[in-house]
């Protein structure tokens, strides 16, 4: 799993290589992102599957050519998956809201 976290002076890639997914099973994957923090939570079917420290905390301001996507990696290869549902928080979710 990675997570693009682009800025005004360029593109973070965050990748956790913890383990690799199964494939053909449905799962529950959610990225906590806290920019206090300056982490990267992943979680796979309600458990912390990785925690990536240390990112970056600039602004992220779609008015400065910054851009959301989910479940495709721009410049990049495409991404080979389903997405049955997709939710965004304006908060980073604890644990227990996680699971």
């Amino acid at each position: 799993m990675s997570l693009f976290l682009n800025n005004s002076s360029g593109q973070q890639v965050y990748i956790t290589t913890n383990a690799t997914l199964p494939t053909g099973v449905v799962q529950y994957v959610s990225c906590v992102v806290d920019r206090v923090a300056a982490t990267i939570k992943f979680y796979l079917n309600g458990v912390l599957f990785d925690t990536i420290t240390g990112i970056h905390t600039a602004t992220i301001s779609p008015t400065t050519g910054d851009v959301y996507r989910i479940g495709y990696d721009h410049g990049g290869s495409t991404t080979n998956m389903e997405i049955f549902a997709y939710q965004h928080y304006t908060k980073a979710l604890t644990a227990n809201e996680i699971l």
